[in-house]
């Protein structure tokens, strides 16, 4: 029994290290991205992205709000090892109902708003986002429900790494504006999307 009881404190060490090490690499990333794009556009043109990604970000929770948390919660409840088909295919329902309203939300406010053409362009680029950040935590919830916390580290790491290596990628190819860049966090968030479905 005892045998038995360090072994799962070693795995749940082991498991939260990863978890821990995944978050730190991906928040790396970010921050490289933030960095390598605040040296490469021009100071205004940086300030537009960044409004922008501020405005995706900030209503970005409300795509799937809620639907990640309920399934952990609920395989808590129904004793782990993993989710029913039935509450999966209820979130993704939920999640694209709710991503659905989200981003229409995103385009009224980027064409009714106070924008430039620019600032516009942007916006609807990034409504986008929103279904890549809702599939985000949807995965995350179902990998984490199966005890795969090897492949969630992973998953965290997933999209940063996509983000940056296009960033880095098109702006070396193409001009540099901010519209290419949120086009790089459009992308990453479609192939999370792809992914996502696939899984």
């Amino acid at each position: 029994m005892k045998i038995k009881q360090h072994a799962a404190k070693i795995s749940a060490a082991i498991n939260v290290a990863l978890l821990w090490f995944g978050s730190i690499i991906a928040a790396g990333i970010a921050f490289a991205t933030q960095v390598y794009l605040a040296r490469t556009l021009a100071p205004e043109d940086f300030g537009l992205f960044s409004a922008s990604l501020a405005t995706a970000t900030l209503i970005s929770p409300l795509a799937g709000f809620g639907a990640a948390q309920a399934l952990l919660k609920i395989n808590g409840i129904e004793g782990g090892g993993g989710l029913s088909v039935t509450w999966l295919r209820t979130a993704l329902l939920y999640t694209i109902a709710t991503t659905i309203i989200t981003t229409v939300a995103l385009l009224a406010w980027a064409e009714l708003g106070p924008h430039n053409k620019e600032t516009r362009e942007v916006l609807l680029v990034f409504s986008l986002f929103m279904a890549g950040q809702a599939c985000l935590e949807l995965t995350s919830a179902k990998l984490q429900s199966l005890g795969l916390f090897k492949h969630l580290a992973g998953w965290q790491v997933l999209p940063h790494a996509i983000r940056l290596a296009l960033v880095i990628t098109l702006f070396t190819f193409t001009k540099e504006s901010p519209l290419i860049a949120a086009g790089c966090y459009a992308a990453s968030s479609i192939a999370v999307t792809i992914i996502t479905l696939r899984f």
